[in-house]
């Protein structure tokens, strides 16, 4: 009998922020976990995307890929500009 397998959805990762910095809030991340959290996905291996290639491209299955995103385009995402910038991570900024 085979083993029944794991469904991936296809497509791409997507993490999406809104606030950044040291705010106590639901919408808002603390700029050492956004570090640590794109350090981590590189160091196992995932690549950045920037999200406008990739729907250029007809949205490709990109398993091993992921792209940033930030809503409202808060300031505060220049917090963390310096480590976007440190591990050549695109961002994308909703207006």
């Amino acid at each position: 009998m085979r083993e029944p397998q794991a469904h991936r959805p296809a497509g791409l990762p997507i993490l999406t922020y809104h606030a950044i910095g040291p705010e106590r809030s639901v919408i808002a991340t603390a700029t050492s976990r956004f570090a640590d959290t794109i350090a981590a996905l590189l160091e196992s291996g995932r690549r950045p995307i920037a999200l406008d290639d990739w729907l250029a491209g007809g949205r490709p299955d990109e398993p091993e890929g992921f792209a940033v995103t930030f809503d409202d385009g808060l300031r505060s995402v220049l917090r963390v500009a310096d480590v976007l910038a440190r591990y050549r991570v695109p961002a994308t900024v909703f207006l």
